[in-house]
């Protein structure tokens, strides 16, 4: 554990636009995961909808292999529900990381959704530092800077990452939110303003 730090939470938005019938490619219904910006995930569930799921049962089955993660899916209705939890064989994994991991995997149609797949897994992913975000703090009484991505909420409509940052407190909140602003203005998206709590500590 680290002393000394503030903990600032910040929530990643987007809108997408709608998906015209016809796009060719798997239509995403929605992913959530996580219940506090501070806490790892135990769970995260995505749920899409394709003509078939013969493709995407056989790409679970080779992440699973590939990474030993805790993955499953059932069907629901016509929809299939992916899920995922946070563990795995040599390290905690966070469990929201894991299936947008996967899912920018799969041909999903329409690019914003693909995008923001791809935001995630580039600068976010596993890290817990916050480097790729351009976040890559410290100061001697507290150490580097902690990031957790510990909540998602996303439709076809829109999505909102809620991130947990365990930041020195020598770093202001402003020089965090430029720092990340340069990325999300490339992705087209927006930083709610961040709630900015007393001095706490991740462990």
């Amino acid at each position: 554990m680290n002393d000394g730090f503030d903990t600032l939470t910040l929530d990643i938005a987007r809108k997408f636009t709608p998906v015209l019938p016809g796009i060719p490619g798997i239509r995403f219904r929605s992913l959530k995961g996580g219940q506090a910006p501070q806490a790892m995930p135990e769970e995260a569930k995505l749920l899409l909808m394709a003509p078939d799921y013969i493709d995407i049962r056989q790409r679970i089955a080779a992440y699973k292999k590939e990474t030993g993660d805790d993955v499953d899916h059932r069907t629901r209705g016509k929809s299939l529900e992916i899920s995922a939890r946070s563990g795995g064989p040599e390290e905690e994994r966070n469990a929201i990381s894991i299936l947008i991991e996967l899912a920018g995997s799969l041909p999903f149609a329409g690019d914003e959704i693909k995008d923001f797949f791809d935001f995630y897994n580039t600068y976010i992913h596993f890290e817990t530092n916050g480097a790729a975000l351009g976040l890559a703090f410290s100061d001697p009484a507290s150490g580097p800077l902690i990031l957790n991505a510990g909540m998602i909420e996303m439709t076809p409509e829109a999505a909102r990452l809620t991130l947990g940052i365990c930041c020195p407190s020598s770093c202001p909140e402003e020089q965090i939110c430029d720092a990340m602003m340069p990325i999300l203005n490339r992705y087209e998206m927006g930083l709610v303003k961040p709630s900015h709590q007393d001095p706490a500590t991740f462990g």
